[in-house]
């Protein structure tokens, strides 16, 4: 009788509705499901199709940008950390600039992949649009920077500090440009470019954690950019001649 009574004092329309939203809630988690499980199952294939040889460059690579995120790039949320109060200054500048980044430094990889350039090339083509909007836009906050919150006295620091973003920035928009016009060798040359310095934002703060490398002096900093700079342009030409100067040819 008390369940007979409960029936009649429920609605009919949330007795009918409830089966239809656990219905909706279970078709949408298994549709997430089986995304999340496509993708995994797509990445595993990834890996296994890619050569040991750069699956262990690009995991070196990997924890190398995990651990300056890490320790680094989010020093400035601990209370205690010195440069906190400068870099709290330029936090509306200085966040976005760190996402953009972390989203060129992990998303530029997926660029050299051959197997995804021939396979998914509108996958490409998103994924490098999406890096350059990221370089430039990361490259422009760290030009603002630069000329305003990390102004030195020194004129040579300054300059060494600002030719970095306008490499990146330039690297990337040329070769955006070089991909547009469809002359894919010179667009091939000038991303290996581009990622090579974006990449040297990690390199420079790897050492941080040694004394010498946090303490390091502006001039000396500036001076390991310009170094860095210099050996992303002579590295990418000695990447690309590789074959041709380790080859010798039939006489």
């Amino acid at each position: 009788m008390f369940r007979e009574d409960c029936r009649l004092v429920l609605p009919n329309t949330v007795t009918s509705e409830l089966p239809l939203i656990d219905t909706r809630h279970a078709i949408l988690t298994l549709s997430l499901l089986q995304k999340v499980g496509d993708a995994t199952f797509k990445m595993i294939q990834f890996i296994r199709a890619t050569k040991g040889s750069k699956l262990a460059v690009w995991s070196v690579m990997l924890a190398m940008g995990l651990s300056v995120l890490l320790y680094s790039e989010i020093a400035f949320l601990s209370p205690s950390d010195p440069s906190r109060p400068h870099f709290y200054k330029m936090r509306w500048w200085l966040l976005p600039h760190i996402l953009c980044g972390v989203i060129a430094t992990f998303s530029g990889p997926f660029q050299f992949s051959t197997r995804l350039r021939k396979h998914r090339p509108r996958f490409h083509r998103t994924l490098g649009k999406i890096y350059v909007i990221a370089v430039v836009i990361g490259a422009s906050l760290a030009a603002y920077m630069d000329v305003t919150f990390d102004l030195r006295t020194s004129w040579m620091v300054n300059i060494a500090y600002l030719s970095h973003p306008l490499a990146w920035g330039l690297t990337a928009l040329i070769a955006y440009r070089t991909a547009v016009t469809r002359n894919f060798n010179v667009h091939r040359q000038w991303m290996i470019r581009s990622y090579l310095i974006t990449f040297t934002f990690v390199l420079v703060r790897v050492p941080n954690p040694i004394r010498a490398g946090r303490e390091m002096s502006d001039l000396n900093f500036g001076f390991v950019l310009a170094l860095l700079m210099f050996l992303c342009y002579f590295g990418a030409d000695l990447a690309l001649n590789w074959r041709e100067i380790t080859t010798k040819r039939a006489a």
